[in-house]
């Protein structure tokens, strides 16, 4: 592709008409925006960039290529549905952020859903119609399933909380403002009590320590002494609600919805907490235990039961 020259040609000289360089820049880009456009709507289930990025996740997995005249490879059977490869491609849809080297974990996590998801909708089917598209095919509107079997759980849950009597557990916190600000400053003591804090809820959620070993450990941390001069009083708290909209003492009012939401053993996310004009602390709960009245099963309780009834083959 010729440049323009550094000077006119002379008068007695032949022009020949040139774009400049970056005019057939963009038009060669944009040729190959459209065409890629053009083939991922001719050929959906051959986008390689999806799949490029499936098999970086999970290299095993591919996406989905079959049709509805043409099941694809059955690698479990959960009750009465069979459950397809496609159902495993599907759901890494919505797992791109694990990591590749979770690979073993990541196959577990999805069977446990998919074969979660499969007992809830078998257990609804006199509530739920079960076509094609959401139900024992390789090729679903997952999007569909994923939604239908969203509203079945929460309506179970409300069902199931119905008859909880009380849930039970702890929160742990760390102050950072506890009357008056710390030699620190206020910025420095919060930014210290968000990374301790983080730390303490990633080993929990983890399964690494208990709660009440993240409170110890909040105790045993003198270091805290510089922002909050009653750490080791303030650490960890016990809780009891008996609804959404409990008042219990050693909880914040606006925790309570996420306590009282939780099964057993679920933690709620890291809430800043104000009991003044400014943020004062951070803190998490954990439910540890819960009551049940007349003998009724929380919804994890109820979900293993169910397991148990359902025949279920890895092929």
């Amino acid at each position: 592709m010729p440049d323009y020259p550094e000077n006119p040609p002379a008068h007695n000289e032949r022009r020949e008409f040139s774009l400049p360089k970056y005019y057939l820049i963009a038009l060669i880009i944009i040729i190959l925006i459209l065409s890629v456009i053009i083939f991922i709507i001719i050929n959906p289930n051959s986008n390689k960039a999806s799949q490029t990025v499936l098999k970086y996740i999970a290299p095993t997995f591919v996406l989905p290529t079959a049709t509805p005249t043409s099941p694809g490879k059955v690698v479990a059977q959960i009750g009465e549905e069979s459950i397809f490869e496609e159902d495993f491609n599907y759901e890494l849809l919505f797992l791109t952020s694990l990591q590749k080297d979770k690979e073993v974990e990541l196959k577990k996590y999805i069977f446990d859903k998919i074969t979660e998801d499969s007992i809830l909708l078998q257990e609804n089917k006199k509530k739920v119609e079960l076509t094609k598209d959401i139900y024992n095919w390789p090729v679903k509107d997952y999007t569909k399933r994923v939604d239908t079997v969203k509203k079945l759980k929460n309506q179970i849950e409300a069902d199931l909380n119905k008859n909880i009597t009380a849930k039970e557990g702890y929160i742990v916190s760390i102050w950072y403002l506890n009357m008056e600000n710390s030699p620190l400053g206020y910025e420095k003591s919060k930014e210290i009590a968000f990374t301790k804090i983080s730390s303490l809820y990633t080993s929990v959620k983890s399964g690494q320590m208990t709660i009440q070993q993240a409170g110890e450990s909040v105790k045993n941390d003198s270091s805290l002494a510089e922002i909050d001069p009653a750490y080791v009083v303030n650490a960890i708290s016990r809780f009891r609600v008996t609804s959404a909209k409990d008042i219990c003492a050693g909880c914040v009012a606006r925790m309570v919805p996420d306590l009282w939401s939780l099964d057993l053993n679920e933690l709620t996310k890291i809430y800043p907490v104000k009991e003044s004009a400014v943020e004062e602390y951070y803190a998490f709960g954990q439910v540890t235990k819960i009551t049940a009245g007349d003998g009724n099963l929380t919804y994890k309780q109820w979900l293993d039961k169910k397991k148990s009834e359902y025949k279920i083959q890895i092929y």
